[in-house]
Protein backbone atom coordinates (compact mmCIF):
# COMPACT_ATOMS: atom_id res chain seq x y z
CA UNK A 1 0.00 0.00 0.00
CA UNK A 2 1.53 3.14 -1.07
CA UNK A 3 1.20 6.22 1.45
CA UNK A 4 -0.14 9.36 -0.68
CA UNK A 5 1.44 12.75 1.28
CA UNK A 6 -1.56 15.01 2.41
CA UNK A 7 -0.04 18.08 0.93
CA UNK A 8 -0.84 16.13 -2.96
CA UNK A 9 -4.54 15.08 -1.79
CA UNK A 10 -7.79 16.73 -2.22
CA UNK A 11 -9.17 19.40 0.22
CA UNK A 12 -11.28 17.12 2.47
CA UNK A 13 -8.46 14.79 2.64
CA UNK A 14 -6.20 17.46 3.98
CA UNK A 15 -8.79 18.52 6.35
CA UNK A 16 -9.51 15.27 7.89
CA UNK A 17 -5.67 14.83 8.31
CA UNK A 18 -5.35 17.31 10.27
CA UNK A 19 -8.26 16.36 12.25
CA UNK A 20 -6.97 13.20 12.63
CA UNK A 21 -3.68 14.92 13.94
CA UNK A 22 -5.51 17.13 16.06
CA UNK A 23 -7.36 13.77 17.40
CA UNK A 24 -4.34 11.78 17.83
CA UNK A 25 -2.91 14.69 20.10
CA UNK A 26 -5.60 14.84 22.27
CA UNK A 27 -5.71 11.31 22.78
CA UNK A 28 -2.06 10.91 24.16
CA UNK A 29 -2.86 13.27 26.54
CA UNK A 30 -6.16 11.26 27.53
CA UNK A 31 -4.09 8.42 27.36
CA UNK A 32 -1.50 9.35 29.76
CA UNK A 33 -4.49 10.66 32.08
CA UNK A 34 -6.33 7.05 31.78
CA UNK A 35 -3.20 5.51 32.37
CA UNK A 36 -3.04 7.31 35.97
CA UNK A 37 -6.99 7.26 36.57
CA UNK A 38 -6.91 3.48 35.78
CA UNK A 39 -3.68 2.36 37.64
CA UNK A 40 -2.09 1.80 34.99
CA UNK A 41 1.34 -0.24 34.92
CA UNK A 42 4.54 1.72 34.73
CA UNK A 43 5.27 0.47 31.34
CA UNK A 44 1.97 1.80 30.19
CA UNK A 45 2.48 4.88 32.03
CA UNK A 46 5.99 5.33 30.73
CA UNK A 47 4.71 4.54 26.90
CA UNK A 48 1.34 7.15 27.11
CA UNK A 49 3.89 9.58 28.40
CA UNK A 50 6.06 9.37 25.72
CA UNK A 51 3.40 9.68 23.34
CA UNK A 52 2.24 12.92 25.28
CA UNK A 53 5.84 14.40 24.93
CA UNK A 54 5.89 13.68 21.62
CA UNK A 55 2.24 14.89 20.68
CA UNK A 56 3.36 18.39 22.27
CA UNK A 57 6.31 18.84 20.83
CA UNK A 58 4.77 17.67 17.45
CA UNK A 59 1.76 20.37 18.19
CA UNK A 60 4.34 23.51 18.53
CA UNK A 61 6.36 22.18 16.03
CA UNK A 62 3.74 22.62 13.35
CA UNK A 63 2.72 25.70 15.00
CA UNK A 64 5.93 26.83 14.37
CA UNK A 65 6.48 26.03 10.86
CA UNK A 66 3.17 27.54 9.90
CA UNK A 67 4.00 30.77 11.72
CA UNK A 68 7.54 30.72 10.06
CA UNK A 69 5.85 30.50 6.51
CA UNK A 70 3.20 33.18 7.53
CA UNK A 71 6.13 35.69 8.93
CA UNK A 72 8.09 34.80 5.62
CA UNK A 73 5.25 35.58 3.20
CA UNK A 74 4.47 38.97 5.06
CA UNK A 75 7.98 39.64 4.62
CA UNK A 76 8.21 39.14 1.03
CA UNK A 77 4.85 41.64 0.49
CA UNK A 78 5.20 43.44 3.02
CA UNK A 79 5.19 46.89 0.41
CA UNK A 80 2.07 45.60 -1.55
CA UNK A 81 0.07 44.64 1.93
CA UNK A 82 1.27 47.92 3.08
CA UNK A 83 -0.10 49.54 0.04
CA UNK A 84 -3.25 47.69 -0.03
CA UNK A 85 -4.06 48.61 3.77
CA UNK A 86 -3.26 52.25 2.57
CA UNK A 87 -0.03 52.81 4.91
CA UNK A 88 2.90 54.32 3.88
CA UNK A 89 6.00 52.40 3.69
CA UNK A 90 7.82 54.09 6.39
CA UNK A 91 5.77 51.49 8.96
CA UNK A 92 7.69 48.75 7.26
CA UNK A 93 9.83 47.94 9.62
CA UNK A 94 6.52 48.53 12.32
CA UNK A 95 5.04 45.68 10.18
CA UNK A 96 7.32 43.40 9.82
CA UNK A 97 8.25 43.78 14.07
CA UNK A 98 4.54 43.08 14.66
CA UNK A 99 4.26 39.91 12.25
CA UNK A 100 7.21 38.40 13.79
CA UNK A 101 5.33 39.33 17.25
CA UNK A 102 2.10 37.86 16.82
CA UNK A 103 3.85 34.79 15.37
CA UNK A 104 5.66 34.68 19.03
CA UNK A 105 2.25 35.48 20.41
CA UNK A 106 0.68 32.48 19.16
CA UNK A 107 3.50 30.45 20.25
CA UNK A 108 2.97 31.99 23.60
CA UNK A 109 -0.80 31.10 24.15
CA UNK A 110 -0.32 27.54 23.05
CA UNK A 111 2.20 27.26 25.46
CA UNK A 112 -0.37 28.73 28.02
CA UNK A 113 -2.80 26.29 26.48
CA UNK A 114 -0.86 22.89 27.27
CA UNK A 115 -0.06 24.55 30.90
CA UNK A 116 -3.88 24.93 31.69
CA UNK A 117 -4.25 21.89 30.39
CA UNK A 118 -2.06 20.10 32.84
CA UNK A 119 -3.18 22.63 35.46
CA UNK A 120 -0.25 24.08 35.85
CA UNK A 121 -1.71 27.31 36.26
CA UNK A 122 1.56 28.99 38.06
CA UNK A 123 3.46 28.41 35.08
CA UNK A 124 0.82 30.31 32.92
CA UNK A 125 1.14 33.22 35.58
CA UNK A 126 4.55 33.46 35.71
CA UNK A 127 4.43 33.46 31.68
CA UNK A 128 1.62 36.07 31.90
CA UNK A 129 3.51 38.22 34.01
CA UNK A 130 6.66 38.19 31.99
CA UNK A 131 5.33 38.83 28.82
CA UNK A 132 3.14 41.82 30.98
CA UNK A 133 7.02 43.17 32.60
CA UNK A 134 8.79 42.43 29.51
CA UNK A 135 6.21 44.51 27.10
CA UNK A 136 6.21 47.62 29.73
CA UNK A 137 9.72 47.38 29.81
CA UNK A 138 10.55 46.69 26.71
CA UNK A 139 7.99 49.26 25.00
CA UNK A 140 9.55 52.19 27.30
CA UNK A 141 12.91 51.54 26.04
CA UNK A 142 12.10 51.51 22.52
CA UNK A 143 10.01 54.75 22.93
CA UNK A 144 12.79 55.81 24.50
CA UNK A 145 15.28 55.06 21.48
CA UNK A 146 12.91 56.37 18.77
CA UNK A 147 10.54 55.27 15.96
CA UNK A 148 13.49 53.11 14.34
CA UNK A 149 12.52 50.88 17.18
CA UNK A 150 8.79 51.14 17.42
CA UNK A 151 7.30 47.35 17.47
CA UNK A 152 10.58 45.67 19.33
CA UNK A 153 9.10 45.78 23.09
CA UNK A 154 6.17 43.56 21.89
CA UNK A 155 8.71 41.15 20.02
CA UNK A 156 11.37 41.41 22.88
CA UNK A 157 8.75 40.59 25.87
CA UNK A 158 7.47 37.09 23.86
CA UNK A 159 10.47 36.42 22.54
CA UNK A 160 11.21 36.34 26.46
CA UNK A 161 8.06 34.72 27.72
CA UNK A 162 8.47 32.30 24.80
CA UNK A 163 12.17 31.13 26.17
CA UNK A 164 10.95 31.29 29.73
CA UNK A 165 7.67 28.86 28.50
CA UNK A 166 9.77 26.39 26.37
CA UNK A 167 12.24 25.40 29.03
CA UNK A 168 9.61 25.36 31.52
CA UNK A 169 7.94 23.20 29.54
CA UNK A 170 10.48 21.09 28.73
CA UNK A 171 11.30 20.61 32.40
CA UNK A 172 8.12 19.99 33.20
CA UNK A 173 6.62 17.55 30.56
CA UNK A 174 9.96 15.27 31.33
CA UNK A 175 8.93 15.14 35.14
CA UNK A 176 5.04 15.08 34.54
CA UNK A 177 5.05 12.05 36.88
CA UNK A 178 6.20 13.96 39.79
CA UNK A 179 4.50 16.73 39.29
CA UNK A 180 1.23 14.69 38.44
CA UNK A 181 1.38 12.59 41.63
CA UNK A 182 3.29 14.86 44.10
CA UNK A 183 0.21 17.24 43.34
CA UNK A 184 -2.47 14.39 43.77
CA UNK A 185 -1.37 13.93 47.75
Amino acid sequence: MVHKSPRLADRSTRQSYRLTHSKCRRAAYDAYNRAIIDGGTYEELKSAKLRMLLATRSGLGDIAKVQGVTVLLAFAFTQPLLALLGYSSSYARIFQFDVIGVSLQLLLMSLLNVYFYLDLRGRSVLLTLTFLLGNVIFTGMTLWAGPFFYGLGFLASLFVADLLGLFYLSRDLERIDYLTFMRAQ
